[in-house]
């Protein structure tokens, strides 16, 4: 019977180390008030919120509407993208206590680092915020930062994780 039990632990470290990172990480971004940023290093800004990696997204509503936003980061830049709900008209930002808002009928930015940053708004509004605008520096993957999303009338607060599916060294 400990033969079978040992076997069986040793076959689920196995198989949980077998998983890719992005399967692990939705574990973390399920935490309440917490959503991971994936590492892609050739996001396209082009207002369309395709590529693959936004497919892990967070979710906000207030018990009516809801409003799917998704984070990611290379080693340069922070990338925030939300398909907004009609009638929109702003989104907002605030990441390390920095805010910026973007017109989402405009795609004109305002805000202490606006000068810094790029929106892109097409189906989606995606934005690219210079990690070193916001005084981040990742130094190791599940480093967590203060986030605030707002699209419309929805607002989602908590923690940034970021994260990689390679689990590489940090990029640099």
């Amino acid at each position: 019977m400990k033969t079978r039990v040992v076997a069986f632990f040793l076959s689920l470290a196995l198989l949980l180390g077998m998983l890719p990172a992005n399967v692990l990480a939705v574990e973390t971004a399920s935490e309440p008030n917490k959503t991971s940023a994936a590492f892609c290093d050739s996001v396209i800004m082009d207002g369309r919120f395709t590529e693959s990696a936004w497919l892990r997204n967070a979710r906000m509503s207030d018990g009516t509407k809801t409003q799917s936003f998704g984070v990611l980061w290379s080693s340069t830049d922070l990338y925030v993208a939300a398909i907004p709900n009609a009638g929109d008209s702003a989104m907002s930002i605030t990441a390390a206590g920095k805010s910026l808002s973007v017109d989402l009928s405009t795609g004109a930015l305002s805000g202490e680092i606006a000068d810094r940053a790029t929106a892109v708004v097409g189906a989606a509004v995606e934005v690219k915020i210079p990690l070193s605008s916001l005084g981040i520096s990742i130094v190791s993957y599940g480093q967590e930062e203060d986030l605030k999303v707002s699209v419309g009338d929805l607002t989602w607060e908590g923690k940034v994780c970021f994260v990689s599916d390679d689990r590489s060294t940090i990029p640099t």
